[in-house]
């Protein structure tokens, strides 16, 4: 559009530095800078200012075709956060991108190398250890409609269903925002109760992570994120994983 003379901000919207293009949005920007390199060494090699297919070539005269795919996974991912920034002002940390970018590539492997039986098997649903109830949470979002979903499920150690809702929330458009609305929805509902051991899983790993962060979170959705510490704090023994998304059916 600038190029068209068309009067638009050209800078980058994540380091405000230089005007954007593809190599700075994908390698060079310093807001993500050197975090590639943990992931695929050879970015160490890279000279300074190339252009995206040089980097490309440059990477694939020198690495595996595993290293190669991670390379644009992360890519992949670093465009994602990018995108959420530019349309939605959503600034979302590397490394979290990365590597919930890099869980969804790790599921797929894992279940295309595996046998039919091993698959199914990965995809089923595992019991809480003794004594604890297990919540498993899902959102999902309709754009079209501009409205989301959500479910929880809680069962015991035996697999016996406990308690099952569901729920619309409207205007929510973030996929990770209804992910926590329903873990948040699942534990209004439960913490009264009365039981002390509770195992809750969810398929968003970002939500995970943040749950399993001890320090104060950086997100967009920082304070769903503390109301619902401070409701898993109600509990004796609590413990969030992340599951493959069909774990919990």
């Amino acid at each position: 559009m600038k190029k068209k003379k068309v009067d638009v901000e050209d800078r980058c919207c994540l380091c405000k530095a230089v005007p954007e293009d593809v190599h700075h949005a994908l390698v060079y920007c310093p807001s993500f800078k050197g975090l590639r390199k943990n992931y695929v060494p050879v970015m160490e090699q890279l000279p300074l200012d190339l252009d995206f297919l040089v980097v490309i070539n440059f990477i694939i005269d020198r690495r595996t075709k595993s290293e190669f795919t991670l390379f644009f996974l992360i890519t992949w991912g670093l465009w994602f956060r990018r995108n959420k920034m530019q349309m939605e002002q959503l600034l979302l940390l590397p490394k979290q991108v990365i590597n919930h970018f890099m869980s969804m590539y790790k599921t797929f492997t894992d279940l295309r190398s595996s046998s039919t039986h091993n698959a199914k098997r990965a995809c089923s649903w595992n019991p809480p250890p003794r004594g604890f109830l297990k919540l498993n949470v899902d959102g999902v979002v309709f754009l079209d409609v501009r409205k989301a979903g959500m479910g929880v499920v809680l069962r015991d150690d035996k697999g016996k269903l406990v308690m099952a809702a569901s729920k619309i929330e409207n205007a929510v458009e973030n996929p990770s925002t209804i992910e926590l609305l329903a873990l948040l929805r699942g534990l209004q509902l439960i913490v009264h109760l009365g039981f002390s051991k509770l195992d809750v899983e969810s398929d968003c790993i970002l939500q995970v992570q943040e749950l399993n962060n001890k320090q104060d979170s950086l997100s967009a959705d920082d304070s769903l994120i503390m109301e619902a510490k401070s409701l898993l704090k109600h509990f004796q023994e609590v413990e969030v994983q992340h599951v493959h998304r069909s774990n919990g059916e």
